[in-house]
């Protein structure tokens, strides 16, 4: 699609109702109709089948004891598509990196 500004011409790549098939490398090409200089920008898509997030949280009960001075750690295994953003809360407040370690495992040929 080309649209017509005072100042530019916008052109939209439009992918209705993206499909699998749809998932590859996309470039744009821009040639200078005089000089024959070309600029080119490369977008890679993924379409995903299905987005699905799947928390499991074993052996983690809803309510969990640490005595005084211990250390303990709390294991979350996500999984998901596409990848999510996760953040983690105490009493409503978003914890600082120092207390959040993750480890990511990309598991392949299981769905």
């Amino acid at each position: 699609m080309k649209l017509t500004f005072p100042d530019k011409v916008q052109y939209i790549l439009n992918i209705p109702e993206a499909s699998v098939a749809d998932t590859g490398r996309y470039e744009c090409a821009v040639t200078n109709q005089l000089t024959g200089q070309t600029e080119s920008l490369i977008l890679g898509i993924t379409v995903h089948e299905r987005s699905f997030v799947e928390v499991i949280s074993n052996g983690i009960g809803p309510v969990e004891v640490v005595s005084l001075l211990e250390e303990k750690e709390f294991t979350i295994y996500i999984d998901a598509d596409p990848e999510p953003k996760v953040r983690w809360f105490k009493d409503g407040l978003q914890l600082d990196d120092s207390y959040i370690s993750t480890k990511t495992t990309h598991l392949t040929g299981l769905r």
